[in-house]
């Protein structure tokens, strides 16, 4: 867990544990495969999380956000993939990379609000 002087004030955000929205972590998976996740949501001990890779076909994708190098302390470029969203517990995440911007959490944020209304919506595009 990371000591607070790490956090960026994101005080319009409901921060628990000293977890907050945009804190990247590496998540543990089944397949020893892992891959840094975004949190776009914190209820209790659940939390709402999005994938980033570094694959950059993935970068013209609707909705993806593009992240440079050093971003959120990323080693590499890499992009968030507002379509890949997942729910998991805390004791799932494994070590904690860094924390995105405000401008960038918003523009995830706006990405996911584009993909629910543009694909899960009943009402017809205007």
């Amino acid at each position: 867990m990371k000591c607070p002087s790490e956090r960026v004030d994101f005080s319009f955000f409901d921060i628990l544990l000293n977890m907050g929205i945009g804190d990247i972590y590496w998540l543990k998976q089944n397949n020893n495969i892992s891959h840094p996740q975004v949190v776009i949501n914190v209820d209790g001990d659940l939390l709402t999380l999005c994938s980033v890779t570094t694959n950059q076909n993935k970068a013209t994708m609707p909705g993806n956000v593009v992240l440079e190098v050093g971003e959120g302390g990323l080693e590499k470029s890499s992009i968030v993939e507002v379509s890949k969203t997942m729910i998991v517990t805390i004791d799932e995440l494994e070590r904690y990379v860094g924390t995105l911007s405000e401008k960038r959490i918003s523009e995830i944020l706006a990405g996911i609000g584009f993909i629910e209304r543009t694909y899960f919506s009943s009402k017809p595009l205007q």
